[in-house]
C-alpha cells in the first residue's frame, strides 16, 4: 500500500513583513501625498467603484519615472522570484504593471482580478487605525462547500475567505487569479498601498 497526498489547486500566499527600511517607507508616502495631487489615474474609468475608487496612478507611465518607485518595484520583483524558485517554477518573471492607490474611509474597491498576470502583489505602505484589510475569495468554493453543515474551523485548506491581518510595511504575494476587494474603512487619514503584476 502506497499513500500520497498531493496538492492541487492549493493558493500560495507569500507574506513578507517590515518589508523596507523606514526611510523608503516614508519616502514612498511622501512622494503618493505630493503625486495625488497631480496624477490623476484611469482607475475611475474602469473600476466599477468610480468616484469612489481610491486615489491612484493606474494606468499612468509615469509610475515609472519615480526613483522610489522604482526601488521599490525591484524589492517586490526580487520576492516575486524567490516565492516563485520556492514553488519550483523555474521562470524569471518580469513586472508589467504597478500603481499606488490610496483610500480615505470612503472609498473601496469592488471584487476584482488581475488576469493575464500570473502573480500579483499588495505592499501596505501605510496603514492607519481603521484601514480596511484585502479580502480574498474563492468563490468557485463558496458555491461548492456548504460551511454552515460543516465545521472545518481547525483547517484553514477549508477556508473560502481570507483577510490577513496584513500590517503596515508587509507585503503580500498571490495568484493573480484569485478575486480580492477592499471595503469601506473606518480610516481617518489615507490608507496607502502599491499593487504590482508580474508575467
Amino acid at each position: 500500500m502506497r499513500r500520497e497526498l498531493i496538492p492541487r489547486f492549493a493558493e500560495p500566499f507569500g507574506i513578507i513583513s517590515d518589508f523596507l527600511d523606514e526611510e523608503l517607507r516614508q519616502k514612498l508616502i511622501e512622494k503618493v501625498e505630493d503625486l495625488s495631487q497631480k496624477w490623476v489615474g484611469t482607475g475611475q474609468e474602469v473600476w466599477d467603484s468610480n468616484v469612489k475608487s481610491p486615489t491612484n496612478s493606474f494606468g499612468l507611465d509615469d509610475f515609472g519615472k519615480v526613483n522610489e518607485f522604482n526601488l521599490l518595484s525591484e524589492q517586490v520583483k526580487n520576492e516575486v522570484q524567490i516565492l516563485a524558485n520556492e514553488l519550483s517554477l523555474d521562470y524569471d518573471f518580469k513586472c508589467t504593471s504597478a500603481w499606488y492607490n490610496s483610500y480615505t474611509k470612503d472609498q473601496y474597491q469592488e471584487f476584482h482580478i488581475h488576469i493575464p498576470s500570473k502573480f500579483s502583489a499588495i505592499y501596505f505602505c501605510k496603514m492607519p487605525k481603521g484601514s480596511s484589510p484585502v479580502i480574498f475569495n474563492n468563490f468557485t468554493k463558496t458555491t461548492l462547500v456548504s460551511t454552515s453543515e460543516q465545521n472545518h474551523s481547525t483547517c484553514n485548506m477549508f477556508d473560502d475567505r481570507y483577510s490577513g491581518p496584513f500590517e503596515e510595511n508587509s507585503l503580500i504575494i498571490f495568484r493573480s487569479h484569485i478575486p480580492h476587494s477592499v471595503p469601506f474603512g473606518e480610516n481617518d487619514e489615507n490608507r496607502i498601498t502599491f499593487s504590482f503584476n508580474f508575467e
